[in-house]
């Protein structure tokens, strides 16, 4: 780094080459991709699951009809589950989903050629929110956010973002 503040910003880049930074941000985006993917496909299933988990449990409770030792308490048990998997909100949290894992996606293919420094930042932010990435009980995403925040904040590295 140059001892003088009043540099441009092209001096302040002989902290590492472009190659160096490339490679100082390939894991963290490769995983924070793979993370992304996992989520949008956890995102999809749980958009899924209200579609074709009622019509199985309804098809069950047809052929508990028949069995003396399924109870009216069990019914109604199930019967509550079925009115909690058709909740709008589940519709709802599958479309964020969608949403938080499409930017860790993009973002993570952004941080990945150190094309947009705002986009990957988010990326990052939104693995660090558990809602967001369902993915790998959690831990996971949470790890790779930080991890590519750490990396990327770095100045020699930020320096680089075009």
């Amino acid at each position: 780094m140059s001892s003088n503040p009043y540099s441009t910003p092209e001096d302040m880049n002989a902290g590492i080459t472009r190659d160096e930074a490339l490679a100082k941000v390939s894991k963290p985006a490769t995983l924070l991709l793979v993370t992304g993917i996992l989520s949008l496909l956890g995102a999809i299933l749980s958009g899924l699951i209200p579609v074709f988990l009622p019509a199985f449990l309804e098809s069950f409770l047809e052929q508990a009809a028949n069995d003396p030792n399924f109870g009216e308490e069990q019914r109604q048990q199930i019967e509550d589950s079925m009115a909690m998997i058709n909740s709008p909100l589940n519709y709802i949290g599958a479309v964020v989903g969608f949403i938080g894992a499409g930017i860790m996606c993009l973002g993570a293919m952004k941080m990945k050629k150190l094309e947009s420094y705002g986009l990957s930042m988010a990326a990052c932010i939104v693995a660090l929110v558990p809602y967001l990435s369902s993915c790998c009980a959690c831990i996971f995403p949470i790890a790779i956010g930080i991890w590519g925040i750490v990396v990327i904040a770095n100045q020699d590295v930020k320096a680089h973002f075009s």
